[in-house]
């Protein structure tokens, strides 16, 4: 219909500022589930363990979403890269963490790709590209 984006769009919208925040009871009855994750646990200066720990509590979210929506497909959306460097070295940790074990799990869940077009080799942030005048 008429109107701004999401006006008309079914469904609704949940906002989580944290991994721990996320209610799988919200997702109960949509066919599709998109979850991206941000950078407000990964900005802390939070150690490896710490990083595992967190990637381990979105698994286990994800799976308890599956759990109460057995048909819903689920999205997971990689972390966005920042400016900063030892920030994007923890993203491409936990990103890496959904790639290799989530992605590969029984949880029937999908990958949005894209996001590691913005990163260089060494985790910094790409410059945006040149227009053409």
């Amino acid at each position: 219909g008429k109107g701004r984006l999401g006006e008309s769009t079914p469904g609704m919208r949940f906002w989580a500022p944290t991994v721990e925040k996320v209610d799988p009871m919200c997702c109960t009855s949509y066919r599709n589930i998109v979850i991206m994750v941000g950078t407000n646990n990964l900005k802390l200066n939070i150690s490896d363990t710490e990083v595992r720990d967190l990637y381990k509590t979105l698994k286990t979210k994800i799976a308890l979403i599956r759990k109460y929506n057995k048909r819903g497909k689920i999205y997971v959306c990689p972390v966005l890269p920042t400016k900063t460097h030892s920030i994007n070295r923890r993203i491409n940790m936990f990103n890496s963490f959904i790639v290799d074990d989530l992605i590969q799990s029984d949880l029937n869940v999908n990958y949005v790709l894209g996001f590691i077009d913005f990163l260089d080799k060494s985790s910094n942030l790409l410059a945006p590209p040149r227009t053409l005048r």
